[in-house]
């Protein structure tokens, strides 16, 4: 049973008192196989590496600062890989973003959702996304046929730290864009699924 049937089953259950049998055993009954939920293949997988950082916790270093970019790029792509099904990066991110191996992705843009919740105190102190995990994600999809002014990282509803973008500019990222509250944000008016 799939989680979303599961959730509705449970709650047609705990509120058996109230309704018919009728109904019940409508909203139980199996769906056709035809219809698909848009979200019917999602994985998650969990990729751990303690080798991935050197942060010590009391305070000595930046964490951001700790972090082995060759460990989180081995990282990265064996949660693509095994999320796409794919043996190749390139072609895993080209199978997730378009649905084949084959697609090409220098037409498409993307936004990453970053959070910086806790950059209103000290960024140096406080653990938050990293510009080495964005420079990686970058790096990555331009592999597989992107174009870095196609790339946009951002928080609305946060300020994207300076020290950061300095840092993911490191990477050779010129053309991407970081954006953060007070910046113009783009707004569109479609849903999309991915």
């Amino acid at each position: 049973m799939k989680r979303r049937k599961f959730i509705l089953a449970s709650a047609s259950l705990a509120a058996y008192g109230l309704l018919s049998k009728k109904a019940l055993g409508e909203l139980l009954a199996p769906q056709p196989e035809s219809i698909s939920e848009p979200y019917d293949d999602n994985k998650v997988v969990r990729v751990y590496d303690r080798r991935v950082s050197s942060h010590d916790f009391a305070g000595n270093t930046v964490y951001w600062k700790t972090i082995d970019v060759g460990v989180l790029r081995q990282m990265l792509a064996k949660s693509l890989t095994e999320i796409s099904g794919e043996k190749v990066e390139a072609k895993a991110w080209r199978k997730i973003l378009a649905g084949t191996e084959k697609a090409d992705l220098s037409g498409k843009k993307i936004a990453i959702k970053v959070n910086f919740n806790n950059t209103i105190r000290d960024v140096h102190t406080t653990l938050n996304n990293s510009p080495a995990m964005m420079g990686v994600l970058a790096q990555s999809l331009l592999a597989a046929g992107m174009g870095q002014e196609r790339i946009c990282f951002f928080d609305c509803s946060r300020p994207f730290p300076e020290d950061f973008r300095k840092e993911v500019r490191q990477y050779h990222l010129d053309q991407i864009s970081m954006l953060g509250a007070g910046d113009a944000l783009p707004e569109s008016g479609q849903t999309i699924f991915l």
